[in-house]
């Protein structure tokens, strides 16, 4: 494969699992970011862009919706007073969005090596 298809290949998967995980959070399958993880790390060619395109796709598809509805809904004064009930303070929210883009990273990305695995060893 050339380098351009490999890049479109990638900007591809990456996009498609930013906007599959978008979806399923806004109803409610917060659990598909796994699935949309297996699905990254089983259907692409072996390479390194396995385990980033998941890292893109977890994080953006997580802390996208957040940024989004920050623009209409009072999401800093929550982030803030859930920050204060894990006792970090009520001014420091920004722990709270950060905590959400390492939660949905690790639960993309960790099924995505694993369905890398899975797929190597049935021989590409």
């Amino acid at each position: 494969m050339r380098t351009s298809s490999r890049m479109l290949e990638f900007a591809a998967v990456t996009v498609v699992g930013v906007a599959l995980i978008w979806i399923t959070n806004a109803i409610g399958w917060w659990w598909a970011t796994a699935v949309i993880g297996l699905l990254i790390g089983a259907a692409f060619a072996p390479g390194a862009r396995k385990p980033l395109a998941a890292l893109l796709a977890g994080a953006l598809g997580w802390l996208l919706p957040l940024v989004w509805q920050a623009q209409s809904a009072p999401i800093g004064r929550a982030s803030s007073t859930i920050a204060g009930m894990m006792g970090f303070g009520t001014s420091a929210g920004w722990i709270v969005w950060v905590l959400t883009g390492v939660f949905g990273t690790l639960l993309c990305v960790c099924p995505a090596w694993f369905g890398s695995a899975v797929r190597s060893s049935f021989g590409d």
